[in-house]
């Protein structure tokens, strides 16, 4: 009966230790503690908290043996914002469609595999030429960076560059305007007050034509004729930074068949003025702009 009580006592005590001993083990951190504590503020607010560290995305190349392999990087993002995520993939895609000069929309999958063809296609043709050339395969590289975040409006860049056989097409930046939320991009267009944008267009061309005055000095006679007159600015890239809002042309926008074809682009920052004037209120004040 002693012995039975002593056991008792003992698997009694055991049970307690184990668990306390579990207890401890599951208590969540601190840092655990406040990262719950965010992903329920954020699910309140409809949109997920942004931690986007860029990696390779998710796209198959075919085997290689040769000495002169395709060289391709394209990296996308893995965060928690699924959408987000796959946004950044679908630009990138598009950046490689419009680059090859394809209408149709692909998948960044299809987009590479289209590249790694041209580029195929390219050496054959280079070999036909020259049995004795060892032309290198194309090569493209493609980054994407969350460079600002403001409330739910992120603003997306994607750097590209590519050699095309013996094309080099320089490094280019590209924006994009996010809204998490929403899950929508936000074309310059849709941004400008509906009852401005006669005004706004007279202001864009203005600041062009003293751009291209300056810029023109800097080409060559047959650059300068190839300049535009006259610019369009719906579909065009635009940011947000500390400073305000800007619409930014890169020069091959302006200029495709220049020579110079890394000429310096043209950026315009609007005052805090002007963009009360032509951005609409709520977009302002999602981007912390509203006065």
């Amino acid at each position: 009966m002693r012995i039975s009580l002593l056991k008792a006592i003992y698997f009694t005590a055991l049970t307690m230790v184990l668990v306390a001993t579990l207890s401890a083990c599951s208590k969540p951190s601190e840092e655990q503690q406040q990262e719950q504590v965010e992903t329920e503020q954020y699910k309140k607010l409809g949109y997920e908290n942004l931690i986007a560290m860029p990696v390779i995305a998710d796209y198959a190349l075919p085997f290689c043996e040769d000495e002169y392999c395709i060289d391709v990087e394209v990296f996308g993002f893995k965060s928690k914002d699924r959408w987000f995520n796959d946004f950044g993939k679908m630009q990138s895609a598009d950046l490689i469609r419009q680059q090859l000069g394809i209408s149709q929309k692909l998948s960044l999958q299809r987009a590479v595999n289209e590249f790694v063809k041209r580029s195929d296609a390219w050496r054959e043709t280079q070999l036909a030429e020259n049995k004795h050339a060892k032309p290198q395969a194309w090569s493209m590289y493609i980054k994407p960076r969350l460079a600002m975040q403001q409330g739910e409006m992120a603003l997306l860049i994607i750097n590209t560059s590519y050699q095309l056989g013996d094309e080099t097409v320089p490094e280019q930046h590209y924006f994009y305007v996010v809204d998490r939320k929403a899950k929508r991009s936000w074309r310059l267009y849709d941004a400008i007050n509906e009852n401005k944008r006669v005004s706004f267009t007279h202001f864009v061309q203005a600041q062009y034509d003293v751009w291209r005055e300056e810029t023109s000095a800097q080409l060559s006679e047959e650059d300068q004729v190839k300049l535009p007159t006259k610019i369009y600015w719906a579909n065009q890239d635009w940011f947000f930074d500390e400073q305000g809002v800007a619409i930014y042309y890169r020069f091959n926008d302006l200029c495709a068949e220049c020579e110079a074809s890394n000429g310096k682009g043209f950026t315009i920052y609007l005052s805090p003025t002007q963009s009360q004037q032509w951005i609409k209120a709520p977009l302002l004040k999602q981007l912390n702009f509203a006065s």
